[in-house]
């Protein structure tokens, strides 16, 4: 490894090589074309045409009357999307992330955008992974790979091969580390995914379809009626030149020069209403297509849950020693772990990081997913005490306890598990043998999960009772959607599920023929997240996604 990170030589030759460390996007659209823009719309092409009609048959008064209609219609749409860009552009110009970079072995601040590979790059709990990178050096490295994979629990960095790469997005929880970033921009992980969005075709929404559709029909409705009506006077023996005059002026006064503008506005007023739910558009016309959305496919992890676990419900018999116990056998090396100290933090009169640090151990069994509890004997203040924790009916069973308390307590973990908590039991003695499995006093129980946000179970009932079809579409585990699916209300049965794995296999046609059994959607990836909507889209659906991250 090579500890003073990259020199101003090799950083010039870099940002020559691989320019700045950016994501792939589309320019901000200039004034002109957000303003011809407003041009695209098959009834302004009519008026314009009648206009131009107008002119050439001396009808100057109609001529103007049209055309100040159309740039009335075409201000009115003009200002509020322009209005919406610059918002957006400041808001670039101000959100700078910063990271913290070793470079002729100094430690300085920079911007994200100019890491270059081979630069390394200092993480901390609550920073941002600016790159695709490798680990060289970690202490109790935590990273949450949720914008990613939609999965809630954080994962484990090493600088072991297979443990060591983190990606550009992704947080760290907990803990400390040095990395050597390898790839930047377009490269990495998240970059790749936002190439192969931005090469999605662009579709009409569904109000310039029903528009040019009414266009193409008022079109040929006024043209017959004209004709008719020429063919009629020239039939009587009328002056052909008038008859022509006659017609167009009653195509014009066929044509609804008023509705582009009463549509302008309506919209106009939904972006306002939107703006004060703060809510930013940048086109007009997606008021409609969101109006007209018919199923809403949402994120699980930071959508419908707040995406952070945290400890929800307490039930001690003796706070302080439990608070003990947990600190004690807390590293940080899991989400649970994580949301439990920061409990203990807020919470507790003790200092997590002091007990743990100062409890001198003699005896540790770290948790592990078989016998799903951690043990540890230390010694405090010249006292020396066992604790465990881990699944409580497991441990209930070291511990010495009356058959109605055991019966008590299993039915309050019965209750806890229905709300979709995770449920750690805490024991304790200090008599006997301590390394012994068996003598313990139990503690109480400790409830952690990633709570629900607050009116989500409301706003998809709303949904589903005006008519939309709400699926959840996650990158997490099924059981773990399934729980927070009951919790917003889903009825599931197993035909109202599939995953990933299945949905990797499945052709488009066989989903096309499933999908509108299909409530929840587990551990899918972002690739395959496009091929359900491209598959929804298929059938006529207008789709809404919705969710952080990637999403």
């Amino acid at each position: 490894m090579n500890s003073k990170g990259l020199s101003e030589n090799e950083i010039l030759a870099l940002r020559k090589k691989f320019g700045e460390n950016i994501l792939p996007t589309k320019g901000a659209a200039s004034p002109f074309f957000i303003f011809f823009s407003q041009f695209k719309n098959p009834l302004v092409y009519i008026l314009v045409f009648v206009a131009l009609f107008s002119l050439l048959l001396n009808e100057h008064v109609n001529a103007a009357l049209i055309m100040a209609v159309i740039i009335a219609n075409v201000l009115m749409g003009f200002f509020p999307e322009y209005s919406a860009q610059r918002t957006l552009s400041a808001f670039r110009k101000i959100l700078k992330p910063k990271t913290v970079a070793i470079r002729n072995s100094i430690r300085k601040e920079i911007e994200t955008k100019e890491l270059f590979p081979g630069d390394l790059v200092v993480l901390s709990a609550g920073n941002r992974v600016p790159a695709d990178g490798i680990l060289l050096e970690g202490v109790n490295l935590l990273a949450s790979e949720a914008i990613l994979t939609g999965e809630e629990e954080p994962i484990k960095k090493t600088v072991e091969k297979g443990a060591n790469f983190l990606f550009m997005g992704t947080t760290i929880i907990s803990g400390k580390g040095i990395f050597e970033v390898k790839k930047i921009g377009k490269e990495t992980e998240m970059g790749k995914i936002s190439q192969s969005l931005a090469e999605i075709k662009k579709e009409q929404t569904p109000l310039q379809i029903k528009l040019e559709k009414f266009t193409h029909k008022l079109a040929i409705i006024i043209i017959g009626i004209c004709l008719v009506i020429f063919l009629t006077g020239i039939f009587y023996g009328e002056d052909p030149l008038s008859m022509l005059k006659i017609s167009i002026i009653l195509s014009v006064a066929a044509i609804p020069e008023g509705l582009p503008i009463v549509i302008t506005v309506i919209l106009a007023l939904g972006m306002r209403r939107i703006l004060k739910r703060k809510g930013l558009v940048k086109r007009l016309l997606s008021i409609e297509t969101l109006g007209s959305t018919s199923v809403i496919c949402t994120d699980k992890t930071g959508t419908l849950t707040e995406g952070i676990m945290k400890v929800e419900k307490t039930n001690f018999k003796n706070k302080e020693k439990a608070f003990f116990a947990l600190a004690v056998n807390n590293e940080q090396k899991s989400g649970l772990e994580v949301a439990i100290w920061n409990y203990l933090k807020n919470e507790g009169s003790l200092d997590p990081q002091e007990v743990f640090n100062s409890a001198k151990r003699i005896y540790e069994e770290p948790f592990d997913s078989e016998k799903k509890y951690a043990m540890t004997v230390a010694e405090t203040k010249s006292k020396v005490a066992a604790f465990i924790v881990g699944a409580p009916e497991i441990i209930l069973s070291f511990c010495d306890i009356s058959k109605k308390e055991k019966n008590d307590v299993l039915v309050k973990i019965e209750t806890w598990a229905g709300e979709g908590l995770r449920i750690l039991g805490v024991t304790f003695k200090d008599k006997g043998a301590l390394k012994e499995k068996n003598g313990f006093s139990f503690l109480g129980l400790i409830g952690i999960k990633d709570p629900v946000r607050a009116g989500v179970k409301e706003a998809i009932s709303i949904a589903q009772k005006a008519g939309i079809k709400v699926k959840i579409v996650t990158g997490d585990y099924s059981k773990t959607a399934e729980r927070v699916a009951s919790q917003v209300g889903f009825m599931l049965k197993p035909e109202n599920i599939l995953d990933g794995d299945e949905l990797d296999t499945i052709s488009e046609e066989d989903l096309k023929n499933r999908i509108d059994d299909i409530l929840l959607f587990a551990r899918v990836t972002p690739h395959e997240k496009l091929k359900i909507i491209k598959v929804l889209q298929e059938k006529g659906e207008i789709v809404a996604m919705t969710g952080d991250g990637i999403n």
